[in-house]
């Protein structure tokens, strides 16, 4: 269980899986990046998510989300949200967006 306490604003979620540098670093490369500043209502820094959907969710479309805390890096799936809530769709217009919003993605 990852109890790491980020010094962001409230730990890593245990649903969080542990990844390596360089599967960070490809999903960082797949497609022009979102950036996501709140993963699961944490604040985290370096939030990264390929622009590419893995599926749609019942709100929104879920995205492969990789965010870092101190050393180590994070993957969850989540659906993303725009800093004002709406949700982000199929649209190409979120491309190098910031401020976004992921939720993990449970499935139905």
């Amino acid at each position: 269980m990852n109890t790491e306490t980020s010094h962001l604003s409230g730990p890593v979620k245990p649903t969080h899986k542990l990844i390596d540098e360089e599967r960070h670093d490809y999903i960082l490369n797949v497609l022009p990046p979102l950036y996501i500043s709140y993963v699961d209502g944490v604040k985290v820094k370096n939030g990264i998510a390929c622009s590419e959907p893995y599926t749609h969710g019942k709100n929104a479309v879920v995205l492969t989300v990789c965010y870092r805390v101190e050393d180590k890096y994070y993957e969850v799936d989540c659906e993303i949200f725009k800093a004002d809530g709406t949700p982000i769709w199929d649209t190409y217009d979120h491309c190098y967006s910031s401020n976004n919003i992921a939720t993990t993605w449970r499935k139905s």
